[in-house]
């Protein structure tokens, strides 16, 4: 899976994503601009122990993403994350490359 891709900006002429141009215009350069996104990746172990918000995908350089995460119910108990997360409680997450955060969950 990709960890990061390109998504279309805008062209330098102001028109829309798929837009007519006049071919045959002498010296006129058309430029499109593209932006990066960075695929946060989230999971639970063991799977199905609880569920963590948001859901894996993609977000633009410099998002602050807070990653929470909820135990599946009575007896079920979150106990810390691994991956680009630390620590027990609800955890933040610059989007300035791909990150990777997994919430650990126990049941007794």
């Amino acid at each position: 899976m990709q960890a990061a891709r390109y998504t279309f900006a805008s062209w330098s002429d102001g028109g829309a994503l798929s837009h007519a141009i006049v071919a045959n215009t002498a010296g006129k350069t058309y430029t499109a601009t593209f932006t990066t996104e960075y695929l946060l990746k989230t999971a639970v172990s063991p799977a199905g122990w609880g569920s963590v918000a948001p859901r894996t995908g993609w977000h633009k350089p410099g998002d602050i993403v807070t990653v929470t995460a909820k135990p599946a119910g009575f007896g079920f108990y979150f106990i810390g994350w691994t991956g680009d997360c630390t620590g027990t409680g609800a955890c933040q997450v610059t989007m300035d490359q791909p990150h990777f955060v997994q919430a650990n969950f126990l049941n007794f």
